[in-house]
């Protein structure tokens, strides 16, 4: 785990609030491009977010207006940060993967696409809908990869 102090910065109005991230935390965790960690600020779980690189060794993450509101912070605010690798592809879709032989297409696609599916499977709020979400994201490898 890693924690820091950030301030929450906006360039614009009508843009997403956001906060630098210390570099060594992509360094600790080996991470050259944009990766997963499970996020608590002001001792607030905020569940999972994307670090993103900004360049220079830096990295950042967006807050949007709600989770803002529900941390009641805004732009100039320093926050107490805490950030802990996530798993990054839930178990039962690497499970499935193997089953059906298919490690070969999930490796062969991009980081950003391996995310995005891991991403869609976590978001699910209802076991059924997340079981829904593995069985697509299977077929979709079985015709695309």
């Amino acid at each position: 785990m890693h924690r820091f102090t950030a301030v929450i910065k906006r360039h614009h109005d009508d843009l997403p609030a956001y906060l630098i991230v210390p570099g060594e935390l992509g360094d600790d965790y080996g991470k050259q491009g944009t990766f997963v960690v499970e996020l608590v600020i002001n001792g607030k779980e905020i569940g999972r977010r994307s670090i993103k690189p900004w360049g220079d060794g830096r990295w950042f993450l967006e807050l949007t207006r709600k989770q803002c509101g529900q941390l009641d912070i805004q732009p100039g605010d320093v926050v107490s940060v805490d950030a802990l690798p996530a798993v990054e592809t839930p178990p039962e879709l690497m499970s499935l993967i193997d089953q059906h032989n298919l490690g070969v297409r999930w490796r062969g696609l991009s980081d950003a696409q391996r995310r995005a599916f891991s991403e869609h499977i976590f978001d699910a709020k209802k076991e059924s809908t997340r079981k829904s979400r593995l069985e697509r994201t299977i077929s979709w490898l079985r015709r695309h990869g």
